[in-house]
């Protein structure tokens, strides 16, 4: 998806996300905030390839914050954005609910697409 269609989809806050999250479960939201505490997760085998460019980050937009997954690519194969701390972003991003221990459900973001706006 281009960067001006996802500029023209509407976006959600993540403040509302996290405040009902089974409304967003496994459905697609628009995010926009700032990249922060950006990691890279190195290569890794797939059932199919070397998959390379992989990281997560936390988008926080001043409502909330949540994690976001990024993929990479087969191969290093195809083109993806790579965000820096403190880079503004715009994601679309399908919503998932994990649950693990005892405590409350983590809700993440595992990013279709991810492009940075100029500031």
């Amino acid at each position: 998806m281009s960067a001006s269609a996802l500029l023209a989809r509407e976006t959600v806050a993540i403040g509302e996300i996290l405040k009902y999250p089974e409304t967003y479960y496994f459905r697609i939201a628009t995010l926009k905030g700032t990249a922060q505490q950006v990691k890279p997760l190195g290569m890794y085998w797939s059932k199919w390839c070397v998959v390379s460019g992989s990281y997560t980050f936390v988008l926080d937009d001043g409502t909330g914050a949540i994690d976001v997954e990024v993929g990479g690519t087969c191969l290093g194969l195809g083109n993806m954005t790579i965000v820096n701390n403190g880079d503004d972003v715009i994601v679309e991003a399908v919503i998932n609910k994990f649950i693990g221990g005892q405590g409350p459900p983590t809700i993440k973001a595992s990013a279709r697409d991810v492009r940075r706006v100029a500031k």
